[in-house]
């Protein structure tokens, strides 16, 4: 197996020369964005002679820790090595505790969720919502329903409705669509809507005027009770983030959500996401 890092890539833009691979060759995640920022190319060298390697030592570290989990996670996934494998170089523990504090990430943009009499209003009487594709957290489901949004500035149209009906209706936009409609953006927790602003949803048969209601989505953690008490996490605790990529930062106010039906995931809105180079197949690590 050979491993392609961010210092082969620098190292062939310099040389101006591609990156041979073949299909025992891992590519991680940070080097392919690396590469296609510096344009250089990778081709097929399966066929290829073997160069005879020079062997330098450095004291450097020739990989980043970002690099380092990715070829783990590349690893299992390519079956070059198991979980079993880890575990006996690594120790049961100790990768059962980092293995325990990696988050898959889900992300979501604006939608709106509806209660039973806005649903009515809206649609018409006992009108009920048509799933079209489910959701990472039990029960839930993006539905093929929309609606339009208007605010004091302008409207958004086609926002998607989430299944099934809540006992409040709630909005969750992003902070540009708060401008844009020209609302105040007040990030908030789902269910917490005391002071947000208001905002008229109109659907293909009626029109709902919210007094308030209208939240951007504060980052959080999804998990059940089995799963909190793994992570020694309980509900209403706030922890931190680490994201992994060449845009890596760490999270603050990440807030823990613990429910009886709770799926494990870390749900950040599409704007956040794209800040931080991530999408609906990246992790995010808890460190505290």
């Amino acid at each position: 197996m050979r491993l392609i890092t961010a210092k082969e890539i620098y190292q062939a833009k310099e040389e101006n020369k591609p990156i041979y691979i073949d299909k025992d060759t891992i590519v991680t995640p940070l080097a392919r964005d690396i590469a296609k920022e510096n344009n250089v190319s990778f081709e097929d060298g399966s066929s290829c002679k073997k160069e005879k390697v020079e062997v330098v030592e450095t004291k450097e570290c020739a990989l980043s820790e970002d690099e380092i989990y990715n070829i783990l996670k590349l690893g299992i996934e390519n079956k070059f090595f198991t979980e079993k494998d880890l575990e006996n170089l690594l120790g049961k523990e100790d990768e059962k505790k980092t293995s325990l504090n990696i988050i898959p990430v889900g992300i979501s943009g604006r939608h709106v969720h509806l209660s039973k009499e806005h649903l009515e209003i809206l649609f018409g009487k006992d009108y009920e919502l048509t799933p079209i594709k489910n959701l990472t957290q039990p029960g839930q489901f993006a539905s093929k329903e929309t609606v339009t949004l208007a605010g004091p500035k302008s409207v958004i149209e086609n926002v998607r409705i989430i299944g099934p009906v809540r006992s409040k209706t709630q909005v969750e936009i992003l902070t540009s669509d708060a401008f844009k409609l020209g609302l105040k953006p007040v990030v908030r927790l789902s269910g917490h809507l005391e002071g947000t602003p208001g905002i008229t949803i109109i659907g293909k048969k009626g029109t709902v005027v919210l007094d308030e209601g209208v939240i951007v989505s504060q980052r959080h953690i999804h998990l059940n009770e089995e799963q909190g008490r793994e992570r020694n996490l309980k509900n209403g605790d706030v922890v931190k983030l680490r994201t992994r990529g060449i845009r890596s930062a760490i999270l603050d106010n990440v807030s823990v959500r613990v429910g009886d039906n709770g799926y494990l995931d870390c749900h950040l809105d599409q704007e956040e996401a794209n800040a931080l180079g991530l999408n609906s197949k990246s992790y995010v690590e808890i460190v505290r």
